[in-house]
């Protein structure tokens, strides 16, 4: 009898894929607000740490395009998060629930300007997060006519894992359940 090639793919599918991990201290993505959601983004007189009185929306940036990236850390402590390269001006918030028709709200920590003498990339040195607890890394523009691509790199004590979106979850479990039922017919008509 032939033992397929595909079962350690199908289960590797079903386990591995729905997180997508990076090594310790480190989760780097390259992003792209072309063509994305768009939300009014949140504005704070300071970055971090926030609180809920704090935040407003904003008046420039009401339909800007974002990227959302949700994530977890293995160990509580201090992270930063940096945009290493990016062709528009960039604006970053940290939520620890996003809900882009509520863009003030749940707002941990928010940056334009990594450096206050250079306008463009964003970074924020130093939040502390909660081990085991779903934070979202939104990517925006200034302004409404700020969208375009670029990478970013968080980093920090513990290990970074990509939460992926339940749509994305949805389709990996999907994805992996007609491999099996590939392998099972297979077997099937091996008997």
């Amino acid at each position: 009898m032939k033992k397929s090639i595909l079962a350690p793919f199908a289960v590797a599918g079903l386990l591995g894929l729905a997180t997508l991990s990076a090594t310790a201290g480190t989760l780097a993505y390259n992003f792209s607000t072309i063509n994305a959601p768009t939300f009014n983004r949140p504005v704070a007189e300071q970055d971090y740490p926030l609180t809920p009185d704090q935040v407003i929306l904003s008046d420039i940036a009401t339909n800007v395009p974002y990227f959302a990236q949700s994530f977890r850390v293995s160990l509580a402590g201090a992270y930063d998060f940096s945009i290493l390269a990016a062709n528009f001006d960039t604006y970053i918030a940290i939520y620890t629930a996003f809900d882009p028709t509520h863009g003030a709200a749940n707002v941990l920590a928010v940056n334009d300007d990594a450096s206050s003498s250079v306008v463009g990339p964003s970074g924020l040195a130093g939040v502390t997060l909660n081990a085991n607890t779903t934070y979202t890394f939104v990517i925006t523009g200034f302004d409404n006519e700020s969208f375009g691509a670029g990478s970013a790199v968080l980093s920090g004590l513990g290990a970074i894992t990509a939460v992926p979106e339940p749509h994305e979850t949805a389709i990996l479990l999907a994805a992996g359940a007609v491999a099996l039922i590939g392998l099972r017919r297979r077997r099937s008509a091996q008997s």
